[in-house]
């Protein structure tokens, strides 16, 4: 067998990297004043000069004030120039939140904006929207790769404070390693930790956790149900019934009744003194089938029944946004051959978007485990790319499942190329930020988050997609190639992982949102110092706050498949 090192020598250069990593040389913040970068403009600051907007690049972390605007009325920015005013290719930025005290004034959503020629906002061009957690730690937030001299950062929104409050403002070159410290300042909310499917690879000498499920006591509560409870009109029935429904999130809705509460529960009892045989079914018009149970009940026996009727196929083109709708149900009881209506009414819910995505779900640690109901390897669309892939592998074909142990012809590497060349090349997909969605103040306040997502199809179409949809793309191929893919977050940034075999401990990590602006060699190079810096750390100091390995074989065992669409 072939060592690594001669195997090594056939990939294309920087591999080693990969197989081999090494720690790099430390990063240059370049709008540290500290290393020439200065501020060029902004809005405001604070009046009384406590918050001064030079405090975001003085490189003082832990200080009890950052930056302050003086109002959040008007639109608020900081401009910032690298040193000597010379051009960078950047594609990562830093920000800490962290002051002793106003955190609903710290930033919670931002924007940034670039230029290679003017420091003035109207001559620059938007880099991405971007959400910085209330935690005060490092944020870590990549864009796609642009030659720059000037960026700016554009506050939108705060925690509900009167003012935009940041610590440190800080940019790199793309593709560096940059190392921070997450728990500079430790102030804020406390950060959300990871169940119990998120595992660390062998090869890092972590203990690996339980494989148990995650706990599945935590229901959706933040859907208040609304019940009817009454009992039938006649006598004769002595049918008592009680009926809850709750709100319907599309991409998580084929885990209701495992993961999370059923859309419908008719708890019934019978207060007849023979059997009844009864008969539920429940709707939601235009939108799914109709579920449709029958059970018979002795006498004062009660039960729950449970109902998810599935969605219909022309759902998925209703639901562009979330809909305000009536669910039916309808109980009977069959007596003597005839059917005696003991129920029949609609109530009101909520059906989110097709592509809502839940992060934060009320009783889970992290709503990251449910990210493996996009990769979806079913979707049709994915077959005329894998057709088009083999195009661009040696010999024109390309196969499933994995070689030998060490990836000694290729085959992984070659495959993974020409699916990132063939989303590149063929489809023209490139890195895009968007995917706002609405969540009522109430169900905010509860701790539910949604964020609207694309599907596989819907990032071809559209050639366009964010770092978790692009990730889930590639996973959803790699998946359908019969490879293990891995979903790899840390704070506000998603990308994606393969192990050479199935059961290796060295992957090829995949910046999956510089396709259509570099080579795969490149992003392959720039996932593995993302991983080495950004969560390799974390993950060997067992930090589930700052990281998430979503193992999709794995949350496949434990039930999490794919949304059943198309």
């Amino acid at each position: 067998m072939a060592t690594i090192d001669e195997i090594l020598k056939e990939f294309p250069p920087g591999v080693r990297k990969l197989v081999e990593p090494i720690y790099a040389g430390e990063a240059m913040n370049l709008v540290a004043a500290g290393n020439g970068g200065r501020i060029v403009d902004y809005s405001s600051q604070d009046s009384l000069g406590n918050w001064p907007a030079d405090n975001l690049i003085d490189g003082q972390k832990d200080t009890a004030t950052g930056w302050s605007s003086d109002n959040v009325e008007d639109l608020q920015y900081v401009v910032f120039a690298f040193p000597e005013d010379q051009p960078h290719i950047v594609g990562q930025v830093v920000l800490n939140p962290y002051s002793d005290r106003y955190q609903e004034d710290w930033i919670q959503d931002f924007e940034l904006w670039g230029s290679d020629t003017s420091p003035e906002l109207d001559g620059m061009s938007s880099l991405g929207q971007f959400r910085l957690e209330q935690v005060g730690e490092d944020q870590a937030f990549t864009f796609a790769t642009t030659e720059l001299r000037y960026i700016a950062l554009v506050p939108i929104s705060n925690y509900g404070g009167t003012e935009f409050a940041l610590n440190e403002f800080e940019v790199y070159e793309a593709g560096v390693a940059i190392r921070h410290d997450p728990k500079q300042g430790g102030a804020g909310t406390e950060s959300k930790s990871a169940a119990s499917l998120v595992v660390t690879p062998a090869a890092e000498g972590a203990t690996r956790p339980s494989e148990a499920p995650p706990e599945t006591s935590g229901q959706l509560t933040d859907f208040s149900p609304k019940t009817m409870a009454g009992s039938s009109a006649s006598p004769v029935d002595k049918i008592e019934y009680r009926i809850e429904q709750f709100d319907l999130v599309p991409v998580i809705y084929h885990l209701y009744g495992t993961y999370f509460n059923n859309l419908v529960v008719a708890t019934l009892t019978n207060h007849n003194d023979q059997p009844a045989r009864l008969r539920v079914e429940t709707t939601i018009p235009n939108y799914t089938e109709t579920a449709v149970d029958t059970l018979t009940l002795a006498p004062g026996e009660t039960v729950e029944v449970a109902q998810n009727p599935p969605l219909t196929p022309t759902a998925l083109g209703l639901l562009h946004s979330q809909k305000s709708v009536e669910v039916h149900v309808q109980v009977d009881y069959l007596k003597e051959g005839e059917q005696r209506l003991v129920y029949e009414g609609t109530a009101p819910l909520t059906i989110y978007s097709r592509g809502d995505f839940p992060w934060n779900l009320p009783g889970y640690y992290n709503g990251t485990i449910f990210l493996a109901t996009l990769v979806m390897p079913n979707d049709p669309a994915l077959d005329e790319l894998m057709r088009v892939a083999a195009d661009y592998m040696p010999g024109g074909t390309i196969s499933q499942g994995y070689g030998d142990e060490l990836d000694s012809d290729h085959s992984v590497w070659n495959r993974m190329k020409a699916i990132y060349d063939t989303v590149s090349d063929y489809y023209d997909v490139t890195y895009v930020w968007v995917g706002t969605s609405f969540v009522p103040k109430e169900k905010e306040d509860q701790g539910f988050g949604l964020q609207r997502l694309k599907l596989p199809y819907e990032i071809l179409e559209t050639r366009s997609g964010m770092c978790v949809e692009l990730s889930s793309l590639f996973a959803s191929v790699f998946e359908k190639l019969g490879l293990r893919p891995i979903l790899l977050t840390v704070p506000g940034h998603v990308y994606v992982a393969v192990p050479i075999s199935w059961d290796s401990s060295t992957y090829y990590f995949l910046e999956a949102t510089l396709v259509g602006q570099a080579s795969f060699e490149e992003a392959v190079q720039v996932g593995s110092d993302e991983f080495m810096n950004d969560a390799k750390p974390y993950m060997e100091e067992d930090r589930l706050d700052s990281y998430f390995w979503l193992d999709v074989s794995q949350a496949r065992e434990e039930g999490i498949w794919p949304i059943p669409w198309r």
